[in-house]
């Protein structure tokens, strides 16, 4: 019998797992916040972290959506659209760890530029908010092989 590979794993790390991260900052977008999203092979680590690891296969918003639903202990209000996702993470207070990892192995919605455009956009912006208070890290990462397609998208700023 065959094993079959989640599409990403959701695991929280502790200090004596931390892994050295290769990574360089990206020249996503134009501006001053052009520095919230990092090209590393492997996700960061450390204690009281929340890592998101997003395998591949999640080609779809609903798929996309779907994963973090199933990868985080959200809130009741959740609900699977855009508009939802784009505003769980500037409220962490369900969220019992410190800091969360969203690390890119696989590419998601890489064969929908719109959406991935969008979910690029989300991500950038929530890295965006938390910087402002202490009270939670976000951080987010692709692997090198996508520094083309991440690149390439123009981030709205407000």
């Amino acid at each position: 019998m065959s094993q079959v590979r989640p599409q990403g794993v959701a695991r929280d790390r502790d200090a004596g797992r931390e892994r050295r991260i290769r990574a360089m900052t990206s020249q996503i977008g134009r501006g001053p916040n052009s520095d919230t999203l990092i090209f590393a092979e492997e996700a960061f680590s450390g204690a009281g972290t929340r890592c998101l690891d997003i395998g591949s296969g999640l080609d779809t918003k609903d798929a996309l959506i779907g994963w973090y639903a199933g990868a985080l202990p959200l809130p009741g209000y959740w609900s699977c659209n855009w508009d939802a996702f784009a505003d769980f993470p500037e409220d962490l207070s369900w969220l019992p760890d410190r800091a969360i990892d969203i690390h890119h192995d696989g590419l998601p919605l890489a064969d929908r530029p719109d959406g991935l455009a969008i979910y690029v956009t989300i991500l950038h912006s929530t890295v965006r908010h938390w910087r402002r208070f202490p009270e939670h890290d976000v951080r987010v990462a692709f692997h090198p092989r996508w520094t083309a397609a991440v690149s390439g998208i123009t981030l709205d700023e407000p």
